[in-house]
């Protein structure tokens, strides 16, 4: 058994809190449910899960290959389409200006392999749901 817990306060309009461990995050029905959205709903912890599970994933990829990184960040988006749920994912790698040719192409293959490695998103594949990367590297 996990030692992730949710507390709920309140009726459709109330709100909670995933708890694991020391850390909370707070959750609630969102507002086009008629709940309060005061908090992550499950569509955002969803998408924040793949999130993390490819950035961290990159992030590891990142420093095995050593490549000169400056900055990273991500952003993430999660949608409806008629058929499915789609996730974009746009990882957005600064590299130095040291970098070369060779390390860009290799930041390029290291978003593939967070891609194809990524726990959560070879879960959500499976059911699925389409995850789309829009690769951003430039050098500065």
């Amino acid at each position: 058994m996990s030692d992730l817990r949710i507390n709920w306060s309140g009726d459709r309009k109330g709100n909670g809190q995933v708890i694991y461990g020391d850390q909370t995050l707070p959750v609630a029905i969102p507002k086009e449910f008629q709940g309060s959205g005061e908090g992550f709903g499950p569509k955002e912890l969803l998408a924040a899960s793949a999130a993390t599970c490819f950035y961290t994933t990159l992030l590891h990829l990142v420093e095995v290959r050593k490549l000169p990184v400056i900055s990273f960040d991500m952003a993430t988006e999660i949608t409806n389409s008629d058929k499915n749920l789609e996730i974009y994912h746009e990882p957005k790698l600064v590299l130095s200006t040291s970098a070369s040719a060779e390390d860009k192409a290799a930041a390029e293959r290291a978003i593939d392999s967070a891609d194809k490695t990524c726990a959560v998103g070879n879960i959500l594949k499976t059911a699925g749901i389409h995850i789309q990367i829009q690769k951003n590297i430039t050098i500065e």
